[in-house]
């Protein structure tokens, strides 16, 4: 995992905003309405290492090419006229965007732009091949596991398993004891309680 402080990550972000055209993201915005997408429990790209009004960021850089290519998707649409300047942020277009290619076309005519736009300068792949590259790959790593999961035996689901449901109760004690009430962070997120461990 590549760990990223916060003005890394602006500038990735910023960077890609730029290529859509689009103002960059301010911290401010991107604190109240970008971080805690990244925070919530199902991306889980964010975490604090301190507490207090100047807390700091840690955050997984192997993900952040979904949230460049979002944001620059974003604003694209936004420029045309297609989504409006006050829509919310949300995981749900993240995962349409980057995920699910919606508004393909879109994404495909930014990339268009930057091959037009940008002088080769050397042999090694331009950011586009590179995007390009990583979602082929993204379907290979897909297809293995897929291939994996099909071979496992009966035992070894089992572990598997027993492993996923340890790793999701291990995230519950530790969202229980960060938020007592149930609310998870500022997203409101009701959080189960986790169920006691068996005897060592």
């Amino acid at each position: 995992m590549q760990i990223l402080n916060e003005s890394e990550v602006l500038a990735l972000l910023n960077a890609a905003l730029a290529h859509a055209g689009a103002p960059p993201i301010t911290r401010q915005t991107f604190a109240q309405s970008v971080r805690p997408l990244m925070a919530a429990p199902e991306r889980g790209e964010a975490r604090p290492l301190s507490e207090g009004r100047r807390t700091m960021w840690a955050y997984d850089g192997d993900s952040m090419w979904e949230w460049e290519q979002y944001l620059a998707v974003r604003a694209a649409l936004i420029r045309r006229g297609e989504w409006s300047s006050k829509r919310p942020y949300t995981v749900r277009d993240l995962e349409d965007i980057a995920l699910l290619d919606a508004h393909a076309d879109v994404w495909d005519a930014l990339l268009a732009q930057g091959q037009a736009g940008a002088e080769r300068m050397s042999q090694r792949p331009d950011a586009p091949t590179l995007y390009a590259w990583g979602r082929r790959w993204q379907a290979i790593q897909k297809a293995a596991y897929a291939e994996l999961v099909a071979s496992y035996t009966d035992e070894q689901r089992e572990v598997i398993r027993r492993m996923t449901e340890a790793k999701r109760q291990r995230r519950l004690c530790r969202e229980r004891a960060r938020w007592p009430e149930g609310g998870s962070g500022e997203r409101g997120m009701v959080v189960a309680w986790p169920e006691e461990p068996p005897a060592e």
